[in-house]
Formats: structure tokens, sequence, C-alpha cells
């Protein structure tokens, strides 16, 4: 989940659900929760970094927000970690791709180009809700480049808060659905109860 989640929590969440559909025990279903969640918890240390190397300012609106969401998904974290301590979790060849790559590095920077486009338009276009709809399906799937975006974009320190916030939503509500669409069992009821609190704690924090 920690390596994973270095690299796509997105796809870390699709590939443990997956893992779940075999005949594994009952038990694996806490170790599953507990990798995806750990995954999620490095997309938001990966958003603090990158808001933090990019935009001060903008750090220091959005972190508190931003560290009560890590605090209440390394708790979940936690929980399913040692109630699955020891029980064995199925993955689909999970393989963690290095972020750091050449490839890697030339598909966020085309993605960050074409996000800076699309705030710039949207913004034209739509003054008062286009930022927040080009976030929130950006987010849905990768939170790494809007983030960057957002904090490179002129886009005023509150409304590039409030735009980051709804992408994380958009992002936590997708891989949420992800997990009720493909994986099995419990998994699907503990990733469930843990979105909303993280959507709670979002919404409070804001």
């Amino acid at each position: 989940g920690v390596a994973g989640g270095l690299a796509s929590s997105t796809a870390t969440t699709l590939n443990i659900a997956r893992g779940t559909r075999g005949r594994a025990p009952a038990g694996s279903a806490d170790a599953a929760c507990a990798g995806v969640l750990l995954a999620w918890l490095m997309m938001v240390v990966r958003v603090m970094a990158i808001v933090f190397a990019a935009n001060r300012g903008l750090f220091a609106v959005a972190w508190p927000a931003l560290a009560a969401l890590g605090a209440v998904t390394a708790l979940f974290a936690a929980r399913h970690y040692l109630r699955g301590a020891g029980d064995p979790v199925a993955t689909d060849d999970l393989s963690v791709k290095n972020p750091f790559s050449m490839a890697s590095a030339m598909r966020f920077g085309a993605l960050f180009a074409v996000l800076l486009i699309a705030i710039r338009l949207a913004g034209r276009a739509l003054p008062s809700s286009g930022l927040y709809v080009v976030s929130g399906l950006a987010g849905a799937l990768d939170m790494d480049a809007i983030t960057l975006s957002l904090a490179s974009g002129g886009a005023g320190l509150e409304r590039a808060a409030a735009a980051r916030g709804g992408a994380r939503r958009a992002n936590t509500a997708f891989k949420c659905a992800t997990v009720l669409v493909v994986g099995r069992g419990a998994m699907r009821r503990h990733i469930a109860l843990a979105s909303a609190a993280i959507a709670v704690t979002g919404i409070l924090a804001a």
C-alpha cells in the first residue's frame, strides 16, 4: 500500500480490490483495507509535499485540512492493519512502477500542461464555476497534476484551496466507487465507512 501509494493510489486501490475476488480468507479484507488506506495516506503526503514546494501561501491555507485528513486516514489504516496483521491479501500481479522514470515524468508533464491550459480557459469561460469543474474531473483520476496546476495557476489562495478540496473529494469518491464495483466481501463496507469519515472530516476542516 505504501509503495503503491507513492506511485498511484488509484491504481493501487484498483489492484487490491481486484485481489479480493479470489477465495482469500475472510480476514484478508482487513489486510486489503489497510493496503488501500495506506495508499490513500501516501497520496495525502504527496499532495502536502507538492503544495509546500510549489506555493507556501497555499500550503499555509491548506495544511490543516490535509493534516486532519491524513490523521483520519492513518487511524482507519492502523485499525485494519492491526486487525488483519498476518492475514494474506491477494493482489492482481501488483507491480509498483517507478514514479521518477522518464516515461512517468513525461506523462505528468503533459497532463500538467493540459490542466494549466484547461484552468485558464475555464476561468475565462466560466469565471465562477469553471475552475471547480476542471478540478473535480481531473482530481478524480490524478491528484498530483491538478494540485501542482492549482498551486501554479494564479487562481488565488482561497479559490485554489477550495478547488483542491473539490478535487480531493472527487478522488476519494472515485476510489471508493472503484472498491464498491470491483471489490468483494467486507472490504466494500469497510472502505465505504472510511470514505464517509474522510469526506466528513474534509468538510469540517475546510
